[in-house]
């Protein structure tokens, strides 16, 4: 009994000490995987703050959101786009740049949406036209996919990462461009002030008034140089000045007549005859004013042109300083307008 005693014991002794190393040895392969991830959860936050460290191009690692609102589906900025009446081709062409890139579409429309409205008022016509325009000059850039080196990152951190925890650490590919608005695409026009329409009316007038009496002084004086000409030629005229003659003689008595109505209190004559050019040079100054609701004695004339027999008779008129550089008059011989100082 003594000696099976003893075996006996020596079996169970051996037992207890396999499974102690056992037990150790789990236990030093449980720490060390506990150290493992440790190391790969490290691995993983510096990968999303430093992405593009070990990338083969410029990287950025997508956050959860852009922003505070968070990213809704692509739908919700569809009906979005809808409720503006944005155009069906750009809205199906803004949804395959991804909902990102939707949802800061959408934004930017809202927020021009918003100024519109405080500028012209809620119930006021939406500038269809020009969220279009906006959306068919969006500038597109193509992203470059990176080459993302995870060894590089095992390395660093000195751990062998699983084939899932590559998947999932690995940054996905570029799927999307970069989108953004053309500068001024979305510029919304500010609102003229009564103030402001009022100065405006104020400058027609004196504005109408100065041109008229230069132009009379330079039309009288055009008018002496054709009569020392004709003494000269014994009224043998050339065809052109002959027709600036018949120009001029004809302006002198629309534009006299015009001062004469304006002393009796009659400013539409006046109006009339430079309302045209008054506005070109108004709205040049101010553009705001192009559709501002000014004295109709302007803006009723607003398409009116001077009508001239030719081109040359235009450009004799120009170098007497009766017609002014940049304006457009229209040339009877082609039925086209020309722009003095400018090309035909």
């Amino acid at each position: 009994m003594g000696m099976w005693q003893g075996i006996l014991q020596g079996y169970e002794s051996a037992k207890d000490r396999k499974r102690q190393e056992e037990a150790e040895a789990k236990l030093d392969a449980l720490n060390s995987e506990n150290m493992r991830l440790k190391k790969v959860d490290l691995l993983a936050k510096y990968a999303s703050k430093h992405g593009s460290s070990f990338a083969g191009g410029d990287y950025q690692v997508a956050s959860k959101s852009s922003g505070k609102v968070p990213l809704k589906s692509s739908q919700h900025y569809i009906n979005i786009l809808k409720d503006l009446d944005i155009n069906d081709k750009l809205i199906t062409k803004s949804a395959g740049y991804g909902p990102r890139n939707l949802r800061m579409i959408v934004e930017k429309l809202q927020q021009t949406n918003t100024k519109h409205q405080n500028l012209y008022g809620k119930n006021s016509e939406l500038p269809i036209d020009l969220y279009n325009d906006a959306l068919e000059s969006l500038i597109v850039t193509q992203r470059n996919s990176p080459t993302f080196d995870i060894t590089k990152y095992e390395e660093l951190f000195d751990v062998k990462l699983t084939d899932v925890e590559k998947l999932i650490i690995t940054p996905p590919i570029n799927q999307y461009p970069d989108i953004s608005f053309s500068p001024k695409s979305l510029f919304l026009q500010e609102k003229s002030t009564q103030a402001d329409l009022s100065a405006a009316d104020k400058r027609g007038v004196e504005f109408s008034l100065s041109r008229a009496t230069q132009e009379m002084s330079r039309l009288n004086k055009r008018a002496s140089e054709i009569l020392s000409i004709s003494e000269q030629t014994g009224g043998n005229l050339s065809d052109n000045i002959q027709a600036e003659k018949t120009w001029i003689e004809n302006r002198i008595v629309e534009v006299s007549t015009a001062l004469a109505d304006n002393k009796d209190g009659d400013f539409a004559p006046l109006a009339y005859l430079y309302g045209n050019n008054f506005m070109q040079e108004i709205i040049k100054y101010d553009p705001k004013l192009l559709d501002a609701p000014l004295n109709p004695a302007f803006t009723v004339q607003r398409d009116t042109v001077i009508e001239v027999p030719n081109r040359d008779v235009a450009m004799a008129l120009f170098q007497s300083g009766i017609l002014k550089k940049g304006m457009e008059v229209l040339n009877l011989s082609t039925g086209k307008k020309i722009r003095i100082g400018g090309v035909q």
